[in-house]
């Protein structure tokens, strides 16, 4: 089957089973947000669909609440560096387009990384690990990477030699931007304990 032909077949197995779709949607509102969805927000959201299109909407949602997106600023800043995010950090996040929370928290784990010791202010490009403890990844080949991309209606940041060759090779709704270390190709959403992370609801 094609990737295509699984997503088909997984929206229809959850739209007949109401525990997982509830599953879905509180995961989906954790990795996007940073918290919890209200049970309001469950209602409704049941039926919109699966994981990539909920998180896809959630970022849609976002880029027109900009506080709503400072929040989730906060809580990455908190959860990695406990503290807020400074007025510099969210006005280089907002500059480019809106990540999800578990992407925001991937990439500012590299950071932090990468710049210890002396953290100052976050700069630079945004750029996030197969490996971060914060993700769940899946590593690709092209070929799927592509295949996959089509299938969930994720389009490149202009066209894909240029990404490839900026190391946008990260499958994920908000990843157009993001570099992967190492150029690794491969497909993220939030690891399964990331709203256990202490701050984190």
């Amino acid at each position: 089957m094609t990737l295509a032909d699984l997503l088909a077949r997984h929206r229809q197995q959850r739209r007949a089973d109401a525990s997982a779709e509830r599953a879905v949607i509180v995961k989906a509102s954790q990795d996007a947000f940073g918290r919890v969805p209200t049970e309001d927000e469950v209602r409704s959201l049941s039926g919109v669909g699966i994981y990539v299109d909920l998180m896809q909407r959630h970022l849609q949602w976002r880029a027109g609440h900009p506080a709503e997106y400072q929040q989730a600023m906060h809580r990455a800043y908190w959860l990695l560096l406990k503290r807020d995010a400074y007025a510099v950090e969210i006005e280089y996040w907002t500059r480019q387009p809106a990540l999800s929370f578990a992407l925001l928290v991937g990439c500012l784990e590299d950071w932090a990384r990468r710049n210890r010791p002396g953290l100052m202010a976050t700069a630079g490009v945004a750029s996030v690990s197969v490996n971060s403890p914060y993700l769940a990844t899946v590593r690709l080949s092209a070929g799927v990477a592509a295949e996959a991309r089509a299938a969930a209606g994720l389009v490149h940041d202009g066209d894909a030699a240029t990404s490839l060759a900026l190391g946008r090779t990260v499958v994920a709704p908000g990843a157009t931007r993001v570099a992967s270390v190492g150029g690794i190709t491969f497909v993220a959403a939030g690891a399964p304990d990331l709203a256990l992370a202490k701050g984190n609801q």
